[in-house]
């Protein structure tokens, strides 16, 4: 597992380039017009419609390693990714901390959530219009694709987002880059909203107390 310099990096899809078309990209996004607003507040609202969520996730590394696994999620702020053997890898986040749990080398690194662009998603008020730089817009007649990244320059990365509209909206895949450039891709499937979670599932519990 990465440092956590990049630690969106460990749970991150570059399925298309993503462009500001026909927009003036600045170094604080792009401006969006009406319909795209319109579009990015349907994202905005249907993340803060998730209340639970669970699925299974593929990782591809930038060095194209492909990891699996299944994942947790209960807004606001909480979420856990397992990974399938032969990793034994937990990426974990209590709503304050995010932690990255190699059990293997017996290892953690941890960072503030907020100093994540996974927070933007984890709010209780999903808004990324207010709360976010969008740094890119794509949309066709059955995906959505936003980039972004936190408005607080030491909240690092960018999260770029893949989301199917047919026949809602539905996120499918996302991706991260680090302040290194380093990209890793995600993809979801096997989704199920509103589960039943244990709370305690998301508790960062010390790694040499993990099985």
């Amino acid at each position: 597992m990465r440092r956590i310099a990049g630690v969106v990096t460990c749970i991150g899809l570059v399925l298309m380039p993503v462009a500001a078309i026909g927009q003036e990209k600045t170094a604080s996004g792009i401006n969006l017009d009406a319909h795209q607003k319109d579009i990015v507040d349907k994202v905005s609202s249907y993340f803060s419609g998730i209340h639970t969520l669970q699925g299974s996730f593929l990782q591809t590394s930038a060095d194209n390693r492909r990891m699996k696994g299944k994942f947790y999620l209960s807004r606001p702020g909480r979420f856990r990714f397992d990974y399938a053997r032969p990793s034994r890898q937990i990426v974990i986040s209590d709503g304050r901390y995010l932690a990255v749990q190699d059990l293997d080398l017996n290892t953690e690194d941890r960072v503030e959530l907020d100093q994540t662009p996974f927070r933007l998603l984890l709010s209780t008020d999903v808004n990324l219009v207010r709360d976010a730089q969008i740094m890119g817009f794509q949309q066709s007649d059955d995906l959505i694709v936003v980039a972004l990244q936190g408005k607080d320059p030491d909240a690092g990365g960018q999260l770029t987002l893949y989301l199917a509209t047919k026949p809602n909206i539905e996120l499918k895949a996302w991706s991260t880059k680090d302040a290194q450039g380093v990209e890793t891709r995600v993809e979801i499937s096997d989704l199920a909203k509103g589960v039943d979670l244990d709370a305690e599932m998301f508790k960062i519990a010390p790694v040499g107390w993990v099985e």
